[in-house]
Formats: C-alpha cells, sequence, structure tokens
C-alpha cells in the first residue's frame, strides 16, 4: 500500500514546465517519468524515501524507481502499476475531476465514488499463471463508462480547444528558440520551472511568441476540420496545407494535428465481472458507448489575426471545391 502511494504521489515529479505543452523537447528518448524515476534516486527525495524502513515501512527508493519504469517487476509489482497508471488508474481520475474544477467546465465529473467501490481483482482469464488484474462489478460498468466519456470530452472541449492549442503552439516554439532541448543533466533540467519561463517571456520582447503569449494575441483559428476524419478529408487537409503556404507565402501558418485515442480498450484487456455466476467479459463486449467512440483526430490551420480572413476565406472555398 504504501510502494503504491508513493508511486501515485512522485510518478509525475518530472514534468516539464506547463505540463505535456513542451514534450517535444525532449530528447534521447526521455520523458517526464523518466526524469520522475532519475529524480527519485536522487538526493532529498531519496534519503526521505530511504528512512521509511526505520520507521516500519518497508519501501525503498529503488523500489518506487523500479515501479514507475516496470523494470523487474513481478506479478504483484505489474498488478500495482496498472492501478495508478493503467487504462482505468487513479491518475485519470485526479486530473480529470482536479482540471474539471480548475477550468470551471464540468465534462471531467464522473461518480469516481461508485467506480472506486465497484473496482475489483480477478485472475486473467486464459492465464496458465495466478495472475491477478483489476476489474469492475457490472454495477459499475456505467460509471467507468462516464470515466471514458469524461476524458473524451476534457480531450475534445478543453485539451484540444483551439486557443489552447494555439498557446500551447507560441510557448513549444518560443522554448525550442531559447532553449533547443531540455538539460539532460537533472539538477539543470529542475531549474526549468514555470516562473523561469514566464520571467524568459517578459524578457524577450522581440520575439514574437513571446509577444503573442503575453499580450494575448495568439494566432487564431482559419480552419478547421470535424472532430472525427476520414481519410479522404486527411488526405484533402494535407493538399490543402501545402496550397496555403503556397499561396500565402509571407503569411506565418501553424498546422496543427490533434490526435488521441479516447480509449485503448481494442488493444488492452479489461473485464467486467458479471452478477450472475461470477463470469467475467470483455468490457469492449459490455459497453456498447465504449465502442461508439471514434478516434479524435481534429486538424486546424492557425494564423496571425489579421490574416485570418483571406487564409478562412481560400481555405473554405478550396475544400468545399475539393470534396470527394
Amino acid at each position: 500500500r504504501q510502494l503504491l502511494r508513493l508511486a501515485a504521489l512522485l510518478h509525475d515529479l518530472g514534468h516539464a514546465p506547463f505540463s505535456h505543452a513542451s514534450d517535444d523537447l525532449f530528447e534521447n528518448g526521455m520523458d517526464h517519468e523518466k526524469y520522475s524515476e532519475k529524480l527519485i534516486l536522487t538526493l532529498p527525495i531519496k534519503d526521505i524515501i530511504n528512512q521509511l524502513p526505520d520507521k516500519g515501512i518497508n519501501v525503498t527508493s529503488m523500489d518506487v524507481s523500479s515501479l514507475l519504469s516496470g523494470e523487474n517487476i513481478d506479478a504483484d509489482g505489474a498488478f500495482l502499476k496498472e492501478i495508478y497508471t493503467g487504462e482505468i488508474d487513479v491518475d485519470k481520475m485526479d486530473y480529470l475531476l482536479r482540471d474539471s474544477l480548475f477550468t470551471g467546465v464540468h465534462y471531467g465529473r464522473f461518480d469516481h465514488d461508485r467506480l472506486i467501490n465497484t473496482l475489483c481483482l480477478i485472475q486473467t482469464p486464459n492465464s496458465e499463471d495466478v495472475i491477478r488484474t483489476l476489474a469492475v462489478e457490472e454495477g459499475g460498468l456505467h460509471a467507468l463508462e462516464a470515466l471514458v466519456l469524461a476524458r473524451y470530452f476534457m480531450f475534445t472541449q478543453v485539451y484540444f480547444h483551439r486557443v489552447r492549442r494555439s498557446y500551447d503552439h507560441h510557448l513549444e516554439n518560443f522554448l525550442k528558440i531559447k532553449l533547443g532541448h531540455y538539460p539532460l543533466n537533472l539538477d539543470d533540467y529542475l531549474t526549468w520551472d514555470d516562473n523561469k519561463v514566464l520571467g524568459l517571456l517578459k524578457e524577450a520582447t522581440d520575439n514574437e511568441d513571446a509577444r503573442c503569449i503575453l499580450t494575448r494575441n495568439h494566432y487564431v483559428e482559419a480552419f478547421n476540420t470535424p472532430e472525427h476524419t476520414d481519410s479522404e478529408q486527411r488526405t484533402r487537409f494535407k493538399w490543402m496545407s501545402e496550397k496555403v503556404i503556397e499561396e500565402f507565402p509571407d503569411v506565418k501558418c501553424y498546422i496543427d494535428e490533434a490526435e488521441k485515442a479516447p480509449h485503448k480498450f481494442q488493444k488492452v484487456d479489461f473485464y467486467v465481472k458479471k452478477r450472475d455466476r461470477g463470469e467475467i467479459s470483455l468490457v469492449t463486449k459490455e459497453s456498447k458507448i465504449i465502442n461508439s467512440l471514434q478516434n479524435i483526430e481534429q486538424y486546424r490551420i492557425f494564423v496571425s489575426r489579421e490574416n485570418r480572413d483571406q487564409v478562412k476565406t481560400f481555405c473554405d472555398k478550396f475544400w468545399l471545391q475539393n470534396q470527394g
């Protein structure tokens, strides 16, 4: 229990400034999770955790780091990892409710009490070994569906909102010019926090992206596809994007591709424990709602405000004239 608590509390320590907005600045296969693993093995966190055995808690910093990385863990460790970073995990439950609160929207809300109370342990079906896995009782299926829908709507309405995507572009572009890549050295990496980036933005009076952020004069949407594009629409959008760049060589354009799967139940088995006779069934078999959700694939063209009207007119005309 203590190992799981520590892993859940510490697994996001390595986030870069402004969360995922600048993930493209990681290099050499690094990401925020790998930085978290390293930080847990570094002072002062290492010493704090390694004092726990003296207090009767048999957990070390290496135990926590190994659980985060998934390396050298047994079946019990794999089960613990599933709880905080699986398809139905406490991390999703936390950030959906928290982001819903702080953004002032209701999309991320779901009955987490009901969901947690109906989670259960089962032996993995068709497994020769006795391997425990997380499942949900049949009575909690609708609460599980609500979690999946909450995540889906938070992505379509908040995380992939056009203004949010525009500011992410400006921030990432600014940091690529100012920094290039996040340093691999932990001490250097830890100097990069929100306050440092905000200070650099205020100092960069000659940088267009910094000005766009500070004056709230961000690039605006000139065109967007539906939230769920088909192959013909994707091809048409790519062709149109190339034509926009040719037609407006002096206009700075940002081509945005927002893509996300609503869940991974087609790849990761998750089970429902039926009321009658305790039968086990895949959630994809039991939930038509979950099966009906399509991948989010929305593509946009952003330009400066003064160029929006002419680019929008061109895009709207091109899109209609070349539809399949």
